[in-house]
């Protein structure tokens, strides 16, 4: 049916509804087909599935729940840009959010404190390193320096006894 047509009567006396298809009814509010299926969805607008079953729906939207949602959502004096509540916050919430700043605040100072002990750490170890090392190279020259004065000396010493 086009929105133009007009109620049936049936035989009870009962009037039918006038149902519109989904690009009728956008067509009437002045949105698209893929915003009333928004709408829809949340539960803004009423619908009658006239399809097979809840797999597959066959939507179609009653001339009266149109006109109602339009009734609804007309508003005068002051526009809200929003549907939501206006946003209440309390002394409590934001000495919430003030310990939950501290907190954060000193968890960075604990790892910037841990991550500087740890670099002093490693420079300790590599200096460390780097003096075992140190002696490491000199203990090495004074073992090779003692090895030869005793090879100097076993010469001299066995020259000793040739000259005798």
């Amino acid at each position: 049916m086009t929105s133009e047509a007009a109620p049936h009567q049936f035989s009870n006396g009962l009037a039918s509804y006038q149902l519109l298809r989904p690009a009728e009814a956008a067509k009437i509010l002045g949105v698209s087909v893929q915003h009333l299926h928004a709408l829809t969805i949340h539960g803004e607008i009423r619908y009658v599935n006239v399809g097979a079953g809840a797999k597959r729906e066959v939507r179609r939207y009653r001339a009266q729940d149109v006109q109602a949602f339009v009734e609804e959502r007309t508003r005068t004096g002051n526009v809200r840009w929003s549907t939501r509540p206006p946003l209440e916050i309390t002394d409590a919430d934001l000495l919430a959010a003030a310990k939950v700043v501290a907190r954060d605040r000193k968890r960075r100072e604990r790892e910037k404190e841990q991550e500087a002990f740890q670099a002093k750490r490693r420079e300790q170890r590599e200096a460390r390193v780097a003096w075992l090392k140190q002696c490491e190279d000199e203990a090495t020259a004074i073992r090779e320096r003692l090895w030869r004065e005793s090879l100097q000396g076993k010469r001299k010493g066995a020259e000793r006894k040739n000259d005798r």
